[in-house]
């Protein structure tokens, strides 16, 4: 998979797969991290996903993605590698927790995420959300 420019993302690698917002938990494993760096999964894709966090993350860092898009607190339901192709700061009405936003692509199409992704909308579907 091609991945973003240091400038930003080419054409080729923003999402083009519908976006579902999720608002589900996740921990990034960033290179020189001593441990993982919790994030707020805003919206995700069967390609990518936009982030929020309190941590600024350059473009072009690659880091390990556990998402937990499931009520299972047991293990993630999902595990990628990605690489970051846009990092935002966000606001300040809009940062008291989350200063950043990051957007990601997933090194390869994660098995089973769709799945996933419409048991989470039926979820949300479910609660009214």
């Amino acid at each position: 998979m091609a991945f973003g420019s240091e400038k930003g993302p080419r054409d080729e690698d923003r999402r083009h797969a519908q976006r579902n917002i999720a608002f589900c938990a996740a921990e990034m494993d960033l290179p020189n991290a001593g441990s993982p760096v919790i994030a707020l999964i805003h919206d995700i894709s069967p390609t990518g996903a936009l982030l929020l966090t309190a941590t600024e993350v350059a473009v072009g860092t690659e880091l390990g993605l556990r998402m937990q898009l499931s009520p299972r607190l047991d293990d993630p339901t999902a595990v990628a590698h990605a690489k970051v192709v846009r990092s935002d700061r966000r606001r300040p009405e809009q940062a008291y927790v989350w200063s950043w936003q990051i957007a990601v692509l997933f090194g390869q199409r994660i098995a089973g995420l769709e799945h996933e992704l419409e048991a989470l909308l039926a979820r949300r579907r479910k609660l009214g959300l």
